[in-house]
């Protein structure tokens, strides 16, 4: 009886210590990310690196949780242009989703897609051309187009023509990628505003200039509304916080 509440025991904290374990990991990933927005890459690599210790000793090195950390890893280095390092990690997150999740899972297109966008910037054409087109597809064939994820890859397919000089082709990618996210994420978001500019550029380099100037006006009328916005939302939010504070008073 003695050796069986033991066992219970011993059980029960190994179940303890995972879970807290498993909560730092998340947190220490977390805050990594936020250090990798605000450029502090030192810090942001040592408690990516941490996280990824932590993962790998619970869940072990192949685990399809563990692709995550590994990913972000690869996004670091790629902002650090640490390229060969960016494209070890890219490669290791790809090849354990592969494993994980089957060769045609949306993870495993989004991996595609980072492992691209990389050779993309290294001009590495040849190899980032058929990851792309692949992540494209198996994108399109498991969750359509009109979704946000499937609107990064074909913008990144566009933006790799465009560096080809493959215009033609990547005109309806920008421009389809511009009505998903206005159609998601509202005219005025930032990230559409991004896609109506980047639009508007590959239509000047067609010749298009008159269209060109057209959504340069319109970039123009919504970005002043989108400022308009954030800042009646910071007013919004001091008279909330004020109001919450008198009735804690």
């Amino acid at each position: 009886m003695r050796k069986h509440w033991l066992l219970i025991q011993t059980t029960l904290r190994r179940i303890i210590s995972s879970q807290e374990n498993a909560s730092i990991a998340s947190s220490l990933n977390n805050l990594a990310a936020f250090y990798d927005q605000q450029g502090r890459y030192a810090e942001a690599e040592a408690m990516y690196k941490r996280s990824l210790s932590i993962k790998e000793r619970l869940l072990g090195p192949s685990h399809r949780d563990t692709a995550s950390c590994v990913s972000n890893l690869g996004l670091l280095y790629l902002h650090k242009k640490d390229y060969d390092k960016a494209e070890s990690f890219y490669k290791r997150a790809l090849n354990i989703r592969q494993a994980t999740l089957g060769p045609s899972h949306p993870l495993v297109a989004a991996e595609m897609s980072h492992l691209a966008e990389l050779y993309r910037i290294e001009k590495k054409y040849d190899k980032a051309e058929p990851l792309l087109e692949k992540a494209m597809s198996l994108y399109e064939k498991k969750l359509g187009i009109n979704n946000l994820d499937a609107a990064m890859c074909m913008l990144n397919l566009g933006c790799l023509y465009r560096d080809e000089g493959k215009l033609k082709k990547a005109e309806p990618l920008f421009r389809r990628t511009l009505g998903v996210r206005e159609r998601l994420l509202g005219p005025t978001h930032p990230e559409t505003l991004t896609a109506l500019k980047d639009y508007s550029g590959l239509l000047r380099k067609l010749g298009r200039e008159k269209e060109a100037k057209d959504l340069d006006a319109k970039f123009k009328a919504l970005k002043e509304q989108s400022e308009k916005e954030a800042k009646t939302g910071k007013q919004n939010l001091k008279l909330k916080t004020r109001a919450v504070e008198r009735n804690l008073d």
